[in-house]
């Protein structure tokens, strides 16, 4: 359900604050360095930066940039005191349990009303700053700026594209603002990295937090180790709104008031948050998560909550209050929940997610009483009593069976376990295998030892070898059978930890052999071999990816039955790509749309199947083909099989192909060329088919007499 968000009425009570003294910074140059601290190896990184030393350079950089050098570049070269510090000893925030707005007026009226100086934050929405403020680590203590009726308040107000904050520390800022109100920045669509704040504390309307009121760039590595964000309607302790990228972010400040309220994030809009922990308090009137209140369209991964999430609400959960749109994957909650939910409400996917002990089921279950949005997710299981496939027992979690769930079909490392030692997953833990084929078998036990892969499979638990994106071009390299059927299930949806990528690119980098081929001619719906295949894609799965054989083959595949779409490849559809493969020794029965690579390829000229061969059994009803059932191709041949009742062909089931050749076993080819046993020894089909080369400009084709040596005709 999303709420309509609603402003909260704030009392209007002036902090009674004073004008600072302003100083223009001077430049760095390579004559003025070293009496900022800078030397000989450094300084030329920071040459033309404006360098602040005092505070009121500091106050002068914001004077200067909001007159209009907004791209003005500075470097912090002292920690600097922007309020007397003797005038803070009573503000202590860890008694302020119970802070409110006018709690906040008091602290600051009777600390440093009559001493303390306004902050006015660097950038505007007229004038964003787009210049790059560089901190080196040094601090900026007691800054204080009040703007009740103000937007865009934080050291940064308004933080542009291309702008940089990095490596600043903050003790007891103090920041009261309208909309988007952040100890950093109020609004951030550059950068905001490596920054710590410590007993902040701030309040006002909408998009509040001790950060970023809103993101719409990049927050990464920053911290809050203590603070309060008090009131507001969104509200969280890295950023208010997220519509852009957070990440390795940790809060640990108390997050109390707001209608969506989040440890790292009030409402989530776009975008990710991703390896991100919170640790602070979370309370809130609406929705509240530990990681986010509510979630309506960002992808959150590898995320944790510790800290304690309350409220008598309608949507609370140890991750996220409502995950109304998005996906949760592959974080955990070890905090206290008050009603035990690890999702408040689930009307978009979760998965491979877990609760620790003040869990007791992963979601609510929505109005019609089915939740399809929760896959492999689990809880410690406290009531003896509870069924729900989804609780595990203590001694399930600490075995390491739990983490072995996790992991899945996905990429090593992904969750771990040290047995013995750590009592429940970790997230990037050790690898955890098994001595049984499958979890839940007689006598099962986890170690922590490596899967080893034999023939694309462990040689301990059975599982799958997943294919990995090992140049980190989103192509997934397919170097063994394992991997070949690990890329068949994520094509399909069927992996456990992963939906359907339809569009998903690979590349072969090895032959393949799927079953031991002695005997495959003989091979029938009778006479099977071990492994069966599952074609690429269905009547209602489409392949839309690019598959590179890569000059490879796959041989040994299996497949009977009377489904349609039946091949290597099921069914596809443009934009995808299906070139230089070979399939050999292989059978495939099914009914309509049944070829050896590809059962239909609806593609057309714009993207035909390029430079395929096969030598396989194909049988079928109606559009069969040796290649492909239904589809075209070009420079392709097949040595084929082939068994129909109508639209049947050697290479396709239709006449579609472009500088084709087939050797006539039955059947013959529309729009292809029949060729001899001779004239595809002799290399003249080869030479035909050259009459194309790849993408590096090589003859794909090499001479087909080895293929001939084993074919019956």
């Amino acid at each position: 359900m999303i709420l309509v968000l609603l402003a909260v009425l704030m009392p209007q009570v002036s902090w009674a604050l004073k004008t600072p003294a302003t100083t223009t910074p001077k430049q760095i140059t390579a004559t003025n360095y070293s009496m900022y601290g800078l030397t000989s190896d450094n300084y030329q990184k920071y040459l033309e930066y404006y360098a602040i030393s005092t505070p009121e350079e500091l106050y002068g950089l914001s004077k200067l940039v909001n007159s209009g050098t907004s791209d003005a570049n500075a470097v912090l070269t002292a920690n600097l005191d922007l309020n007397k510090p003797d005038y803070w000893a009573n503000f202590d925030y860890y008694d302020l349990t119970e802070f409110t707005e006018s709690g906040i007026d008091y602290a600051i009226q009777s600390n440093i009303e009559d001493y303390g100086y306004a902050w006015t934050p660097i950038g505007t929405s007229d004038k964003p700053y787009t210049g790059k403020f560089e901190g080196l680590g040094h601090t900026v203590r007691y800054l204080v700026c009040e703007g009740k009726e103000t937007d865009n308040v934080g050291f940064i107000g308004v933080l542009g594209s291309g702008g940089e904050i990095n490596n600043v520390k903050m003790f007891v800022p103090v920041f009261a603002g309208h909309n988007n109100v952040g100890c950093v920045c109020g609004q951030n669509s550059g950068s905001v990295t490596n920054c710590t704040i410590e007993n902040g504390l701030l309040t006002g309307n909408q998009n509040i937090a001790l950060i970023c009121g809103q993101n719409n760039g990049l927050i990464s590595n920053c911290s809050t180790e203590s603070g309060i964000v008090n009131e507001g309607s969104i509200i969280g302790g890295v950023c208010g709104t997220n519509k852009g990228s957070v990440v390795y972010c940790k809060n640990g400040g108390k997050i109390e008031g707001g209608m969506f309220t989040g440890g790292i994030c009030g409402f989530c809009e776009r975008g990710v948050i991703d390896h991100c922990t919170n640790d602070g308090k979370v309370k809130g009137k609406y929705t509240a998560g530990g990681v986010c209140g509510q979630n309506y369209g960002t992808i959150i991964s590898y995320c944790c909550n510790k800290g304690e999430v309350s409220g008598d609400i309608q949507y609370m959960g140890g991750l996220c209050g409502e995950n109304a749109l998005g996906l949760i994957t592959n974080s955990y909650c070890t905090g206290n929940v008050t009603n035990g939910c690890l999702v408040g409400s689930c009307l978009a996917p979760i998965r491979n997610c877990y609760g620790g002990s003040t869990i007791n089921r992963i979601c609510e279950i929505e109005e019609d009483g089915i939740d399809i949005s929760v896959n492999n997710c689990y809880y410690l299981k406290t009531d003896v009593n509870d069924t729900d496939k989804s609780a595990k027992t203590i001694e399930q979690f600490e075995s390491g069976e739990v983490a072995y769930l996790l992991q899945g079909d996905q990429e090593e490392g992904t969750w771990g376990q040290e047995i013995g030692v750590d009592k429940t997953p970790i997230l990037g833990g050790k690898v955890v295998c098994i001595k049984a084929k499958q979890p839940g078998d007689a006598n099962v036990e986890y170690v922590n030892a490596e899967h080893v892969y034999k023939k694309g499979y462990c040689e301990n638990c059975g599982k799958l070898h997943a294919a990995t994106d090992v140049n980190g071009d989103g192509v997934y390299e397919i170097g063994d059978v394992g991997q070949l059927y690990w890329f068949a299930s994520l094509v399909n949806g069927t992996l456990d930890c992963f939906t359907s990528n339809t569009y998903a690119d690979a590349i072969l980098t090895n032959d393949i052999v799927v079953n031991d081929t002695t005997g495959w001619d003989s091979w029938s719906a009778e006479n099977r071999p071990a492994k069966e295949w599952t074609p690429i894609g269905s009547l209602y799965v489409f392949y839309s990816g690019k598959f590179n054989g890569n000059n490879k083959t796959i041989s040994g595949l299996y497949h009977s039955s009377e489904n349609d779409y039946v091949g290597l490849f099921g069914n596809s559809i443009y934009p995808s790509e299906i070139k230089n493969l070979g399939i050999q020794a292989s059978f495939f029965k099914g009914n309509n749309y049944v070829g050896s690579v590809c059962g239909s390829l609806v593609n057309g000229e714009a993207s035909p199947m390029l430079n395929c061969y096969s030598n396989a059994k194909v049988m079928g009803s109606n559009y069969v083909g040796g290649l492909c059932g239904y589809g075209f191709g070009a420079n392709c041949y097949s040595m084929a099989e082939v068994t129909g009742t109508s639209n049947v062909g050697v290479i396709f089931g239709t006449d579609m192909g472009k500088n084709c050749y087939y050797l006539k076993r039955g059947v013959s080819s529309a729009n292809a060329n029949e060729m001899s046993e001779e004239q595809f020894k002799s290399g003249e089909v080869t030479y035909r088919l050259n009459g194309s080369v790849d993408d590096a400009g090589k003859w794909v084709w090499q001479a087909t007499a080895r293929l001939m040596a084993g074919i019956k005709t």
